[in-house]
């Protein structure tokens, strides 16, 4: 009867263990896909609003235009430079090429644009490759989070056999 109580102890920690991995994980999971899903929606939205913006029937002069696009880029490059991270190198790269293609457009000068925009996003490029987490290090997380689940599961299953053949005896 000591050994029933002392596996089914056992058996309820891990258990519990487990329904708490579990419970981070979904949690981790929707709140990921929640903030994806506004991110999509948002970057959508932008986007619509710079075509309306820079588009024929543009409300916009051609100078107010290209101030805009100015703005977008320093504001992505000194967000990016405060606070790096991949969303950020991404609007910097973004706003970037809607400014080279604006100038293009409007016959503006490039030759010094992009030799400027070059050299600061190869900086900013820089920057990047020493902030970006390990891709295969993440993914060696997730498969030991999921090696501790199947352990525990395991161990469970162990524990109950054990005390079914002790039983038996």
């Amino acid at each position: 009867e000591g050994i029933n109580a002392t596996a089914d102890a056992q058996i309820e920690a891990n258990n519990l263990a487990i329904d708490g991995l579990n419970v981070q994980l979904a949690a981790a999971q929707e709140a990921l896909r929640v903030a994806q899903e506004w991110q999509q929606a948002m970057t959508s939205a932008e986007d619509f609003v710079t075509s309306l913006l820079l588009g024929k029937g543009s409300p916009l002069l051609p100078e107010e235009q290209l101030s805009l696009m100015q703005g977008r880029y320093q504001e992505a490059a000194a967000a990016f430079w405060a606070d790096p991270s991949a969303q950020g190198l991404a609007d910097m790269q973004e706003s970037a090429q809607a400014l080279i293609a604006l100038v293009g457009q409007q016959g503006g000068d490039l030759g010094s644009l992009i030799p400027q925009i070059l050299m600061e996003m190869q900086a900013a490029l820089r920057m990047a490759e020493g902030l970006a987490p390990d891709v295969d290090a993440a993914k060696s997380q997730i498969d030991a989070l999921q090696q501790q689940i199947q352990a525990l599961q395991d161990l469970n299953v162990a524990i109950d056999e054990q005390r079914r053949e002790q039983v038996q005896a």
